[in-house]
C-alpha cells in the first residue's frame, strides 16, 4: 500500500538543485528581514487578541479572525486567484529562505515543488549539519527570511491597490443561477453605478433588499464590457436577497479603460488575493507555533525546550480562541 503512495507521491514533487553565488549586497539586504519579520509578529498578537477578547466577550469585537477553506469558502474564480495567489507566496517565502541561508554560509541543496491536497506548496531544502553549527544571526535571519518577504510583498501591494482601485462602490462578483439578479439579466463582473437613481452603496441596496413584506423594483444602473446599461430587478415578497455577491469596491476608472470592465475586475482580485495570502502566510509563519519559521525562531533563541514549548503553546491557544466559531 505504502509503495503505491509513495510513487504517486514523488510523481508530485519536482525537486530542482539551487544554485547562488553569494553576493555582499544580498548579504547586507537581509537585515531588513528582522523589521519585516517583527512588524509582522507584533500585527500577528495585537490582532490575534483582540480577536480572543472579542470573542470572550471582555472587549467590542473589532477584529475577527476567519480560516479560508477552497471548495467551501473559496469557490469559482476566487479559487483560482486563490491558487495563483499561493503559488507566488509559496515561491517568494522559499526563494527569500534560499538566498539568505546562501549570503549566511548555509548551503542550499536544492528546492522544489509538491503538491498537498492539489494546492501547491514551495520547499527548501538545505545542509541541516552546516545549519545546525551555524551562527544565531545566520539561523535567524534565514529563517525569518520567509514570513519577512511576504510581508514586503504584502505592503507593496498596499501602496499599489489606492491606483487600482477608485471610490468605493459596488462591484459584482457572481450571480446566483436562477435568483431574481439572475432572472433580470445582470450578469457576474459587472459595476453597479446607481441604485433607484441614487449612489450605488451597500447601504442603498439593502434599504430595498430588506424590505420583506412586499416586492420591490430595484432599478440598477451598471456597467460590463457591453457599455451602461439599466437593469430591473424584482424582489418578491419574502425575499431578504436577490442572489448576488458583491465587493464594496470599483476598480479605478484607468484601469477599466485599458483591460475593459471584467478583466480590470479579474486583475483587482488577484491583486487582493495576492495580498491576502501574502500576508496571512507572513502572520502564520512567523507566529511561534511548533513548525512554524517562528516557532523555530524561538528555539533557536532560547535554546530550551521547554521554554519553546511554553511559547508556542500559548501562542496556539490563542490562535484557537481567536477562531473558535464562538458568536
Amino acid at each position: 500500500m505504502w509503495g503505491s503512495w509513495s510513487a504517486i507521491l514523488t510523481k508530485l514533487i519536482y525537486r530542482k538543485k539551487f544554485v547562488l553565488e553569494p553576493q555582499k549586497r544580498v548579504r547586507k539586504a537581509s537585515y531588513l528581514w528582522i523589521p519585516l519579520g517583527i512588524y509582522a509578529l507584533i500585527f500577528f498578537y495585537l490582532s490575534m487578541i483582540m480577536a480572543a477578547a472579542g470573542k470572550l466577550g471582555l472587549i467590542t469585537p473589532t477584529v475577527k479572525a476567519s480560516v479560508y477553506i477552497p471548495g467551501i469558502n473559496i469557490t469559482g474564480w476566487s479559487l483560482v486567484y486563490f491558487s495563483i495567489g499561493i503559488v507566488i507566496a509559496a515561491l517568494i517565502h522559499e526563494l527569500s529562505h534560499a538566498y539568505t541561508a546562501i549570503v549566511h554560509g548555509i548551503p542550499v541543496k536544492g528546492m522544489g515543488f509538491a503538491f498537498i491536497l492539489v494546492l501547491p506548496i514551495a520547499f527548501t531544502e538545505i545542509e541541516e549539519d552546516i545549519y545546525k553549527k551555524s551562527s544565531l544571526r545566520g539561523k535567524i535571519l534565514t529563517l525569518i527570511a520567509g514570513p519577512a518577504s511576504n510581508t514586503c510583498v504584502a505592503l507593496l501591494v498596499m501602496i499599489l491597490i489606492p491606483f487600482i482601485i477608485s471610490a468605493p462602490g459596488l462591484t459584482v462578483i457572481d450571480v446566483e443561477p436562477n435568483g431574481p439578479a439572475d432572472k433580470a439579466g445582470l450578469k457576474p463582473y459587472t459595476i453597479i453605478l446607481r441604485v433607484n437613481n441614487e449612489p450605488a452603496t451597500l447601504e442603498n441596496l439593502q434599504k430595498y433588499i430588506k424590505k420583506v413584506n412586499e416586492t420591490v423594483e430595484i432599478s440598477l444602473q451598471v456597467w460590463s464590457d457591453n457599455g451602461v446599461q439599466t437593469i430591473n430587478v424584482t424582489k418578491p415578497t419574502g425575499y431578504t436577497r436577490i442572489g448576488i455577491i458583491i465587493t464594496g469596491y470599483i476598480p479605478s476608472t484607468r484601469l477599466v479603460k485599458i483591460l475593459g470592465v471584467s478583466m480590470a475586475i479579474h486583475t483587482v482580485s488577484l491583486i487582493q488575493w495576492i495580498y491576502i495570502i501574502n500576508f496571512s502566510l507572513a502572520l502564520i509563519n512567523i507566529a511561534p507555533l511548533f513548525i512554524t519559521d517562528g516557532g523555530k525562531i524561538v528555539y533557536e533563541i532560547f535554546r530550551n525546550k521547554n521554554i519553546s514549548h511554553i511559547i508556542n503553546t500559548a501562542t496556539l491557544a490563542l490562535l484557537i480562541i481567536a477562531l473558535a466559531p464562538i458568536p
